[in-house]
C-alpha cells in the first residue's frame, strides 16, 4: 500500500509537470505587460506602455510570427514607430529570438522563456536598455 501511494505521488508530480503547456511550446499570442526603456545617456526609465505604446506577437506551431509594435512620437527617444512583427521565432529550451524584416529592437533582443512569459531584462541595444515582459494571453 505504501509503495502504491509513493508511486501514485511520483506519477502525479510527473503528470502535473507535463501539464505546464507553455513549458514546451511557445505558440500563442504574447502581449507586452511591461515595456520600459532607458534611453541612451539617461538614468531614468520610460514606461512605454503608459505612454501609449504596444507590442503584440503571435507565434504559430511552425514558429511563424505576426503582430505589431507601435510607439507614439516623442516617447522614450524611440518613436514614432509602427512595425510589423511578421517573421519567425528561433526557439530553444530557454530562449526565443525573433527574425523579422522590420528593423526594430525586438529582433535584436534575446527573450528568456518563463512560465507564461517571455522576458528581456536589462539588455542594451543601440545604447538603450530594455526591460520587457510579454505575457501569454
Amino acid at each position: 500500500m505504501r509503495r502504491q501511494l509513493l508511486l501514485s505521488g511520483v506519477l502525479s508530480v510527473a503528470l502535473l509537470g507535463g501539464c505546464r503547456g507553455d513549458a514546451s511550446e511557445v505558440f500563442g499570442t504574447w502581449v507586452a505587460t511591461t515595456m520600459i526603456v532607458i534611453p541612451p545617456g539617461s538614468q531614468t526609465g520610460v514606461d512605454l506602455l503608459q505612454a501609449g505604446s504596444s507590442l503584440s506577437i503571435s507565434i504559430d506551431a511552425e514558429n511563424r510570427t505576426i503582430g505589431s509594435l507601435i510607439i507614439p512620437a516623442g516617447v522614450g527617444g524611440v518613436g514614432p514607430l509602427s512595425a510589423s512583427m511578421v517573421g519567425t521565432a528561433r526557439v530553444t529550451s530557454t530562449t526565443v529570438e525573433f527574425d523579422q524584416a522590420a528593423d526594430t529592437f525586438v529582433r535584436d533582443l534575446t527573450w528568456t522563456r518563463g512560465n507564461m512569459t517571455l522576458t528581456v531584462s536589462s539588455q542594451t541595444v543601440g545604447g538603450a536598455t530594455w526591460n520587457i515582459v510579454l505575457s501569454r494571453i
